[in-house]
């Protein structure tokens, strides 16, 4: 499937809005050592998504490849984006060491990332009669709750 503008744009946004809380969230995180415990977390629930749906077939764009696949198990069995999860449990640490700003710019990286998942349901729905039921059986980012 050819990338759109939209998507493009989305995550452009998406890399600016990570690198500027690693910047911005970095000494704030070494400050408060608790907070790596979030950073490890979220990144560990992004490894398990990236493991789970083979490095291969992992795209940042929100179109899925002409190839790609309904990945149902794992981690995709509970929740259907568990690396946005990731992504975003791991940045908030940064955005709370980078104060109020920090917490502007994660409220940013949720408006991309939930653009990002709404495009991609949409196509995955027009895609795959069977991502119908995905849904119903899965939450988009949080497991039991949403």
């Amino acid at each position: 499937m050819k990338r759109s503008t939209t998507g493009l744009l989305l995550v452009t946004a998406q890399v600016l809005l990570c690198v500027a809380l690693l910047w911005l969230g970095w000494r704030g995180v070494m400050k408060f050592p608790w907070l790596w415990i979030g950073v490890v977390m979220g990144g560990a629930v992004l490894v398990t998504a990236v493991v789970t749906m083979r490095m291969s077939h992992v795209r940042v764009h929100p179109e899925p490849g002409e190839k790609a696949e309904l990945c149902e198990r794992g981690i995709y069995g509970h929740i259907r984006h568990p690396m946005y999860a990731g992504v975003l449990l791991a940045f908030a640490m940064f955005a709370m060491g980078a104060g109020w700003i920090g917490a502007v710019l994660w409220l940013g990286l949720l408006f991309v990332l939930l653009a990002k998942l709404r495009i991609e349901e949409r196509l995955w729905s027009e895609r795959d009669a069977g991502y119908v039921d995905y849904r119903k059986r899965t939450k988009r980012l949080f497991p039991g709750i949403w």
